[in-house]
């Protein structure tokens, strides 16, 4: 590293420190509560390895529900580009050298796009790829909006490898390569399953196979989210009774047919579909 680099790294830590700190004791004048209220503002994130097809399938359900649709690696690129944005400095440091972007710049660009969206009318939200992590989920729920569901896509390995070395010859992006495909496959184990697990724990995990077409994937899709929307209305109206409030798994039940079966509080998601 020569002095001008480690000099210019220094003074972009320095700057990320000083900004983090900021928004850290914001949230505490505001007591810690969640920003927006639960009851009138619906969250569903949704999540699944690499080339599970959520940017696909976020899509649709947009143009047929009206969700709002966001992704923390969009809001962060549309940041870094924003002429003026104190961000987009730390922004770039971080992506140039492979680091994650400090939570608390994603949180609040994250809550500033939702404030936008709420006074254009909008309620429900998909959070596409987020959280990453637990501590981003905890952090979420306690200080933006407590999330109602996460709509989890699986579909094994073996198939979205392919999927994703098909995609790169298009995409242009530089991570659609084999090496970089595997180890993004090993970082979504072992930093985004036990954000599953987590959220299966408090019966809140919509699993869908997401091994099949498009379509059909987004059939199954519908059919949970129907469900869990329906719930939530009837849930505003009347107390809900445990089994109307646990979400459910769309499973392979023969050749033709598919099941719904409900995910239990501590029931973890089927090991042969890791992603």
């Amino acid at each position: 590293m020569t002095e001008g680099t480690g000099h210019r790294a220094s003074i972009a830590t320095a700057l990320t420190l000083s900004l983090v700190l900021r928004l850290q004791e914001a949230r505490k004048i505001q007591k810690m509560a969640p920003v927006f209220d639960n009851k009138e503002i619906l969250v569903v994130f949704v999540l699944g390895g690499p080339g599970a097809g959520k940017g696909t399938q976020c899509a649709m359900l947009v143009a047929e529900y009206g969700f709002a649709h966001l992704s923390a690696g969009d809001l962060l690129r549309i940041e870094q580009q924003r002429e003026g944005s104190e961000y987009a400095p730390i922004i770039q440091e971080h992506i140039k050298e492979g680091k994650i972007v400090p939570m608390e710049i994603v949180l609040k660009l994250m809550q500033e796009s939702m404030k936008r969206s709420i006074e254009n009318g909008h309620t429900k939200f998909l959070i596409d790829g987020f959280p990453r992590e637990m501590e981003q989920a905890v952090k979420f729920d306690a200080e933006i909006c407590e999330s109602a569901f996460v709509l989890f896509l699986t579909c094994p390995e073996e198939k979205l490898l392919p999927r994703l070395i098909e995609r790169g010859k298009t995409s242009g992006r530089e991570d659609d390569n084999e090496e970089s495909i595997k180890k993004r496959f090993q970082t979504f184990v072992q930093t985004s399953m036990p954000v599953i697990d987590h959220y299966s724990s408090k019966g809140k995990v919509v699993q869908v196979d997401s091994s099949g077409t498009v379509d059909q994937i987004y059939s199954d899709i519908k059919m949970a989210l129907d469900s869990q929307l329906a719930t939530r209305t009837s849930s505003h109206t009347a107390p809900a009774t445990p089994a109307a409030i646990l979400p459910a798994v769309v499973e392979e039940a023969g050749p033709e047919t598919r099941s719904l079966k409900p995910i239990l509080p501590g029931e973890t998601p089927k090991p042969r579909n890791l992603y």
